[in-house]
């Protein structure tokens, strides 16, 4: 199973949502990591965790083994929308890379995640860990 983990505006029913239904997954369940959200403004980052218990609440999105190819395409849209430059991580504004995944019943798996790759205010967390009540709110 090919899987990715989004917390943003790539989450259904965000701005860049359309790009994650667009692949067509097989499927897209809720889930959580280990970390902390920064709120950046119009979107937010993803960044280690302090302590355990430190959540960061999205979405799991699958693909099949069999379509590999078409999530290869996906990731690599994904890499020029989080401006992720495999060659020049330095650069980066997010870097690309697996992280461990609860869904609902605590099953787990591992996941791509993009976490965020410069300096940000740490008045500006998000302590419910939690994009959609930043966005609505």
């Amino acid at each position: 199973m090919s899987a990715l983990f989004v917390y943003g505006t790539l989450l259904q029913g965000e701005s860049r949502g359309g790009l994650i239904l667009a692949a067509n997954p097989l499927r897209v369940v809720p889930a959580r990591t280990p970390g902390r959200l920064v709120d950046l403004g119009e979107y937010p980052g993803l960044i280690p965790a302090r302590r355990s218990g430190q959540w960061v609440h999205g979405e799991l999105v699958e693909f099949p083994e069999e379509r590999a190819p078409e999530f290869e395409s996906l990731l690599a849209q994904l890499d020029f929308v989080e401006e992720y430059f495999p060659g020049a991580e330095a650069s980066s504004l997010y870097l690309r890379r697996m992280v461990p995944v609860a869904q609902a019943g605590d099953a787990e798996c591992w996941a791509w995640a993009y976490w965020y790759n410069r300096p940000y205010d740490p008045r500006r967390i998000v302590r419910s860990g939690n994009w959609r009540q930043v966005a609505k709110g």
